[in-house]
């Protein structure tokens, strides 16, 4: 194993007939984390991590990282996949029988301008020994986004056809192919219907051998698609993803005969800056609504995860995570964000929600729910003030009530609700989960109370128009308990 520098908080909290561990593991390093993919959860508890790095020197180039950490969040084992003149990347894990890992990537010559990614199929054993190593080309730059076993154990995986190696153009295809558990390729099927399509998740019908892709640009009139294939990707209908959810998929079965979905909602009837929030459908297989929710803030970007940012193990308790505040465009930033993880039934009523960082820039990518009844929490941290252009893996194991606890106290402030904007001009929001009766108050300087608020909850508007510029203080409590606490300012000068 490789030297890393690396920081983990460790707890065990032990309850009748398991124990859940929690821990933080936080790599900076001199390389650039692109980001953290997916996880597999072993039979020994132990959890396999994918990561993709950047490297500028001596030349660009990215290589892929496995990761190995046992229940207790120690790192036991790493792997990087480094090739001479070679671009490598992973984007999915998977588990088999034999408790192999299956990675599906992409990899590509760096060398060469017009290199494009191939599929990549690869296999270890549970010690990183590489058993299988088979590269597929399609004639495009091939991005995988979802893998699955169907029902016959073979795997499934979709994605995005880049036509320009360099950049999204206007004729971007959706693929899905078919793997054997050895490498083979079964089957490969390009989707070419309209322009610029993607093809983000698959879900195998219960009662047929038939699929159902979620994609987008598969028609002119909708967000998203639900497109209907059979069991060699023939395409048999189109139809439109209600409330207007796109992009970042995940599907999973609830029952036979409903599934949920996940995606970005747009709030299209605030008249104000972009609003985009977590949304949540429950369908029928007719696409009929069942249930429905949201999260996210008002007047704030908030997106799902990008890859994997749904999952359970029981669906009474469902974990839903993604990146609030998020900033698009730019990679680095120097705005602040935050991971936020939901938790849910299978009528997506609400159990909590939970804020995690603020203090630099987050990126979620994925979410795994855990044997112990817990979840992870996969992504980035960037803080300009370190270092330029440098993201670092930043991975939380919670407990099934989204605690952090540790002996030593994490540097990462964990939060049950979001006062923002800040700075602020007019009127501050709050963004919570609690259902029960708080109070706000709201401090100058000098201590003195210059603003209450009594009975306030995430619906509450606080107007602050008549108090002046400058910092300010604000507690919020119940009857029990200080609930949160910070500093704000008001900011009258634009």
């Amino acid at each position: 194993m490789k030297n890393l520098i690396f920081l983990f908080f460790i707890f065990v909290f032990f309850k009748t007939n398991y124990s859940q561990n929690t821990f933080l593991i936080w790599i900076p390093s001199p390389t650039d984390e692109i980001s953290v993919t997916d996880v597999i959860e072993n039979n020994d508890g132990n959890f396999i991590f994918a990561s993709n790095k950047r490297y500028f020197e001596p030349y660009y180039h990215l290589n892929a990282y496995l990761l190995k950490v046992n229940p207790e969040g120690e790192i036991i084992g790493d792997y990087e996949i480094e090739l001479t003149d070679t671009n490598t990347g992973i984007d999915n894990l998977l588990i088999d029988k034999d408790q192999n890992i299956i990675a599906i990537g992409r990899t590509y010559t760096s060398t060469s301008d017009s290199g494009r990614s191939q599929l990549w199929f690869l296999k270890f054993d549970v010690n990183f020994n590489l058993i299988i190593d088979k590269k597929y080309s399609s004639g495009y730059t091939s991005v995988p986004q979802s893998a699955k076993f169907d029902s016959d154990s073979n795997i499934i995986v979709t994605g995005i056809l880049f036509h320009d190696p360099n950049e999204i153009s206007e004729t971007d295809d959706g693929f899905v192919c078919k793997f054997s558990q050895v490498g083979d390729s079964l089957l490969f099927k390009q989707l070419i219907i309209n322009q610029n399509q993607t093809c983000w998740e698959i879900l195998e019908k219960k009662d047929s051998k038939e699929f159902f892709l979620f994609g987008d640009n598969y028609d002119d009139i909708s967000w998203g698609q639900i497109i209907k294939i059979d069991s060699v990707f023939n395409i048999l209908s189109i139809d439109s993803i209600p409330e207007k959810i796109s992009l970042y998929y995940i599907a999973r079965w609830l029952t036979d005969t409903t599934f949920i979905l996940t995606g970005k909602k747009p709030n299209l009837l605030n008249p104000g800056p972009q609003d985009d929030d977590l949304g949540v459908l429950v369908l029928d297989t007719a696409f009929n609504i069942i249930y429905k929710n949201q999260f996210g803030q008002i007047n704030k970007i908030d997106y799902p995860g990008y890859l994997h940012n749904l999952d359970f193990i029981d669906t009474s308790n469902i974990y839903y995570g993604g990146t609030a505040d998020m900033v698009i465009g730019y990679y680095f930033q120097s705005d602040t964000s935050w991971y936020i993880i939901n938790k849910f039934d299978s009528k997506l009523n609400l159990k909590w929600q939970k804020y995690y960082g603020g203090d630099a820039y987050y990126k979620l990518w994925s979410v795994k729910a855990t044997s112990d009844g817990g979840c992870l929490l996969l992504g980035t941290r960037y803080n300009y003030l370190n270092h330029a252009d440098m993201r670092d893996i930043y991975i939380i194991k919670l407990d099934e009530n989204g605690n952090l606890t540790s002996i030593n106290n994490p540097e990462i402030k964990v939060k049950e609700i979001i006062v923002y904007p800040n700075p602020v001009t007019e009127s501050i929001y709050l963004q919570t989960a609690l259902k029960q009766s708080m109070d706000f108050e709201f401090y100058d300087i000098t201590g003195k109370k210059v603003l209450q608020k009594k009975n306030v909850d995430s619906k509450s508007v606080i107007n602050i128009k008549h108090l002046h510029s400058g910092m300010y203080f604000y507690r919020i409590t119940d009857k029990q308990r200080l609930i949160d606490s910070g500093k704000i300012i008001i900011d009258k000068s634009n």
